[in-house]
């Protein structure tokens, strides 16, 4: 979108990767004092976390934080089957999530 391209399932996906970043680091991967020092960040400098994370995790952020749209998880040929198959999301299983028979991941119980 920067770069004047039309909008499409590229920037969703990066989209995805900044939010992945910044649940993970409590801030955006791109800060600057103006919009034009960010916009020149997110276009020129690689993200960058404080602090070490599992390798899966920094595989799937380098996937969907790549700079090329075409190098992009989820943007290959494989399409979003490359996402589903990511080392990241291994424990997941597809078909029962699809279907709402996957339990979730965390369960509270209420006492009232």
């Amino acid at each position: 979108m920067l770069r004047g391209e039309a909008y499409g399932l590229t920037v969703d996906l990066w989209s995805l990767g900044m939010l992945v970043f910044e649940l993970l680091s409590g801030f955006p991967a791109f800060r600057g004092a103006s919009t034009a020092e960010v916009y020149r960040k997110v276009l020129e400098t690689p993200h960058r976390l404080c602090n070490p994370v599992a390798p899966p995790t920094s595989a799937l952020l380098n996937g969907l934080l790549a700079k090329g749209a075409g190098a992009r998880l989820g943007c290959g040929a494989a399409g979003a089957a490359a996402l589903r198959e990511h080392e990241f999301f291994g424990e997941i299983e597809w078909e029962e999530l699809r279907a709402r028979q996957a339990p979730p991941p965390l369960q509270h119980h209420l006492h009232l």
